[in-house]
């Protein structure tokens, strides 16, 4: 099983807020040095907001394998308005619900893995479970993507 943990974030932008979380995980052991700088770089060249409808958008950062020591999903609330360049437009951001970091050490559960969130959040029971500031359900249907 994956671990998961969840965070509430104060940042006020991405980069804030990659500051904090690669800050956290580093301390934890969970990820190595070079994550953070990897993680900024790929997000200012590679765009990780994906806008799901009106209410609902999430950012899905994640780094190259190398500079992760054990799997984690990170689920990070933010209480201030935080915007992400979208995945499939550059030019356009979005006010995110969630950001969720992505920590993977095995290569070959990534898509599987990947797959099985979108379909969560794809979810409006979920959604809504996120925007009142719920995460268990989110956690609960994550430990049962296999």
């Amino acid at each position: 099983m994956i671990k998961i943990i969840t965070l509430n974030s104060n940042a006020k932008t991405w980069q804030e807020m990659f500051e904090e979380v690669a800050d956290y995980l580093l301390r934890q052991g969970i990820v190595k040095e070079g994550y953070k700088e990897f993680l900024k770089n790929r997000e200012k060249e590679f765009p990780t907001g994906l806008k799901f409808n009106e209410d609902f958008a999430i950012a899905l950062p994640h780094a190259d394998i190398k500079y992760s020591n054990e799997q984690c999903v990170v689920l990070v609330k933010p209480s201030n308005n935080v915007f992400f360049n979208l995945m499939d437009d550059k030019n356009a951001s979005v006010k995110v619900n969630l950001v969720v970091f992505l920590i993977i050490t095995d290569p070959t559960i990534y898509n599987k893995f990947l797959s099985g969130l979108l379909t969560i959040f794809q979810d409006t029971k979920v959604q809504r479970f996120i925007n009142n500031g719920d995460l268990e359900p989110l956690k609960e249907a994550i430990e049962k993507i296999e």
